[in-house]
């Protein structure tokens, strides 16, 4: 037996007895610890897991993130799937990496420096720092400020982790298309929840706001029309380049209509704003070459059949009433969000430099239309600026430049890189416009694209220079795992 399955032997042996200690201990006592030691048991196997194999801990940051909709009590804490997910994942791949990271000190190898992966780190590191610091001086109560504080820790732990695995165990094509095959399926959940709530009423999946909206596996409507705008903008983009060819043009298709019709049925006004604003983006940006026509011709094919589904089923109507109400500033929606603007600017001059605490405005101010809850400031770059001050935006501001920099400098380089550097342009700026209605930017989900798009940048900076330590599968080399240079190819 190899070095490396006596490991694996090991780990498993281990993990079967801890599972069955785990779960004698569950049969014996209450109900009340049952949840937190399944907890413990699933994450004692994922970070087993994860540390045998990089790659599924990647597959399973991007699926629990997508799952945005489910809670878990645990120890009388509801937490989201990607929180309970996220902590064995990054132990995993910190116990991984410490041999990887090892063996380069001990060869005295380096990978060549690249600046700006270092300083969007930097930047949201200091984000995350600036809400640290408001929360503790000015926050009404600091606990509960505290706790969107420790969501965006954990994304930025997400970013992190996303940002290590692609282009070592996860080539930047799959983690692409495994970006789109989880966005196609969270499309294709949501239109069938919203089918068995039409036909048979059961309210799964779908919001009453007063009409129904599709949610899919997402927390609300407007965070699963804005990802489905990403992913249908991603989708077009990847047809309209000529790339995909055969069965993956007509998966790819069939995935970007359910995206499409998915948006059409979350009802979220800012998505669909922000969708057009992508279309003109990726037009714009295929100018030169002479892609501007393909696009526009599959967008009207593709805007074609939705609305013949629409027509169909009877919803085109309420569609129609519902983009039209976009400009409506009357409207108790948009009335209501303008109302919200004008506190948080009167207010936030009280602190200017520092802001008011994250996520206090809630703390200060009431919906009545929601029994009273703590009101929500929608916009992504005035919460910022109410919650962490003109020192936290411009910080957020800076490193958005930034990231955008490095996709526009990929851009051009032509190949799959410039097409997905193209596709994650026009879906990053479908995003941006739809935070300004409804921001949900602690999400994990926003943080893993980021992620993608920075190494998208490392990877194509590094093209033709040794760029790494590279495993080599235990599968095709018996023995213990051997780490190599690995030199990428020019495109």
């Amino acid at each position: 037996m190899t070095p490396q399955m006596t490991r694996q032997f090991l780990i498993a042996g281990a993990a079967s007895a801890l599972a069955i200690v785990m779960g004698y201990l569950v049969s014996s006592l209450g109900a009340e610890y049952t949840l937190v030691l399944v907890a413990i048991i699933v994450g004692a196997l994922t970070t087993a897991i994860v540390f045998l194999s990089p790659r599924a801990g990647f597959y399973m940051l991007l699926i629990s993130s997508v799952l945005a909709r489910y809670e878990i009590p645990v120890g009388g804490v509801a937490l989201r799937i990607d929180q309970l997910v996220l902590i064995p994942v990054v132990s995993g791949l910190a116990l991984h990496v410490l041999p990887v990271a090892l063996g380069r000190k001990a060869t005295g190898v380096s990978t060549p420096r690249s600046y700006i992966p270092t300083l969007i780190f930097a930047g949201f590191a200091s984000y995350i720092g600036a809400n640290i610091l408001s929360s503790s001086l000015f926050a009404p109560q600091p606990a509960e400020s505290f706790k969107i504080v420790i969501w965006l820790l954990l994304s930025f732990m997400a970013f992190a982790a996303v940002y290590f695995v692609v282009g070592r165990y996860v080539t930047v094509r799959e983690a692409f298309f495994a970006i789109l095959a989880a966005g196609f399926v969270s499309a294709a959940a949501g239109i069938i929840f919203y089918l068995m709530f039409q036909i048979a009423g059961i309210r799964i999946g779908v919001q009453l706001d007063p009409n129904p909206k599709a949610v899919g596996t997402f927390f609300e409507a407007n965070m699963f029309g804005s990802f489905q705008a990403f992913c249908a903008l991603l989708g077009l983009s990847v047809l309209s380049s000529g790339r995909v060819r055969g069965w993956a043009f007509g998966m790819v298709l069939c995935g970007t209509l359910l995206s499409i019709v998915a948006l059409v049925l979350s009802f979220t006004r800012a998505a669909w704003l922000g969708f057009l604003l992508g279309i003109i983006v990726l037009a714009l940006l295929q100018l030169r070459g002479g892609r501007s026509l393909a696009l526009f011709a599959l967008s009207g094919i593709l805007g074609s059949s939705v609305l013949l589904t629409l027509i169909s089923t009877g919803l085109l109507a309420s569609l129609v009433e519902r983009f039209t109400s976009i400009g409506d500033l009357s409207s108790s929606t948009t009335a209501f969000r303008i109302d919200l603007f004008r506190i948080a600017l009167a207010e936030w001059p009280s602190s200017p430099v520092f802001g008011l605490g994250t996520n206090s405005f809630g703390q200060r101010h009431f919906d009545p239309g929601q029994d009273f809850a703590p009101a929500y400031l929608p916009s992504l770059f005035l919460v910022t600026l109410y919650d962490i001050g003109v020192i936290g935006l411009l910080t957020l501001l800076i490193t958005f430049a930034l990231v955008v920099g490095a996709i526009v400098s990929v851009l051009w380089n032509g190949g799959w890189t410039g097409t997905i550097a193209l596709a994650l342009l026009g879906g990053m700026a479908s995003m941006l416009v739809s935070y300004q209605a409804t921001n949900t930017f602690w999400f994990s989900y926003n943080w893993l694209i980021i992620a993608f798009a920075v190494k998208l940048y490392r990877m194509q900076s590094l093209r033709g220079t040794t760029l790494f330590f590279r495993r080599e599968s235990s599968y095709r080399r018996r023995g213990s795992p051997v780490y190599r240079m690995a030199r990428l190819p020019e495109r």
